[in-house]
């Protein structure tokens, strides 16, 4: 199980890794099509493709969960 984990980390490691730094911890994504939260850097990555309102959304609900430590 703990292979499956680190082979799957190494993945979405591979895909996020060209992103674009916006501000803070929030990174941007061409290679993703859902928000995604690195756990072990506490980054949130967001596709490319989704519009600001739904932006907004996501970014406040992954800062709540940053805030209360919840890496869920």
């Amino acid at each position: 199980m703990l292979l499956y984990a680190a082979i799957g980390c190494r993945k979405l490691y591979r895909r996020v890794k060209p992103s674009l730094h916006v501000r803070d911890a929030i990174w941007i994504c061409d290679d993703i099509k859902t928000p995604v939260f690195w756990h072990c850097e506490a980054r949130i990555y967001l596709p490319s493709r989704m519009d600001e309102l739904q932006q907004a959304y996501v970014i406040a609900r992954e800062q709540a969960r940053l805030n209360r430590r919840d890496h869920r």
